[in-house]
């Protein structure tokens, strides 16, 4: 298993999306492309399709929502007297990866930008061309963060040095710690983007939908004819599960 497919299956596990990788890589709603490694791989917009044009809103996504998780990871700090004391004093740690490897991504901050009138959209586009396929996604929602820190080790004998407030870390707050990024082998991969008290929020998840198999005949996707057939029909479009273990 590849490190993209080893942190896409287990991002889209805990977080119930799929993963922009890079974090903080450029992805906005309406991208067309393709999966590969269960990686999202854009190849161009719905604008480049004369297609309806896509009314984009963005909100909040509650604190509620899940905003970080570890798997195959531990934490091991470097405490001493003041950080008992001063939970700001600095102090040095260290992310141990598990046999088998493991990942940890936190972010804060959470929004998400989607497009209202996503059907209207998807249906002026030309599934039938040869620019699209069976394969072809399109980006219905990005959701993004003011912070974003990643770890992850495919092979499991990776160590990652941190450094910030002793009660920053033991949170993995990333507005008060930071990772040395040292870890770039094709065994592990490290990244942070770190902004808390800017303005700007950066991708990190996405919500895909592309046409359903059973729609496709003789290479096109066979298209609603009427406003009756179409709430008598099933949606000839569907959302890419995150549980789809064919990505």
């Amino acid at each position: 298993m590849s490190l993209p497919e080893f942190y896409s299956h287990r991002f889209r596990q805990e977080m119930l999306c799929h993963p922009v990788w890079l974090p903080g890589q450029g992805v906005v709603p309406g991208d067309i492309g393709i999966m590969r490694d269960g990686i999202f791989h854009r190849e161009g917009s719905y604008t480049d399709y004369g297609a309806a044009t896509a009314i984009v809103e963005e909100e909040e996504i509650p604190v509620s929502a899940r905003s970080k998780f570890s798997v195959g990871i531990s934490l091991s700090l470097s405490l001493g007297a003041e950080a008992t004391v001063d939970p700001n004093a600095k102090v040095g740690g260290k992310l141990n990866f598990k046999r088998g490897g493991g990942v940890l991504l936190h972010v804060s901050d959470q929004r998400r930008r989607y497009i209202r009138n996503l059907r209207e959209v998807m249906e002026t586009l030309p599934w039938g061309s040869q620019s699209f396929g069976r394969d072809t996604v399109f980006v219905s929602e990005v959701r993004l963060a003011k912070a974003i820190a990643l770890v992850l080790s495919e092979s499991g004998d990776t160590g990652v040095e941190l450094t910030g407030k002793a009660k920053a870390l033991q949170q993995l707050d990333i507005a008060d710690a930071s990772v040395a990024f040292g870890a770039t082998s094709a065994a592990s991969y490290t990244t942070a983007i770190r902004d808390p008290a800017g303005v700007a929020f950066y991708p990190y998840g996405l919500l895909l939908y592309r046409a359903r198999t059973g729609w496709w005949q003789d290479g096109k996707v066979v298209p609603l004819e009427s406003d009756s057939a179409a709430k008598s029909a099933p949606d000839p479009f569907a959302e890419v599960s995150p549980y789809d273990e064919d990505l």
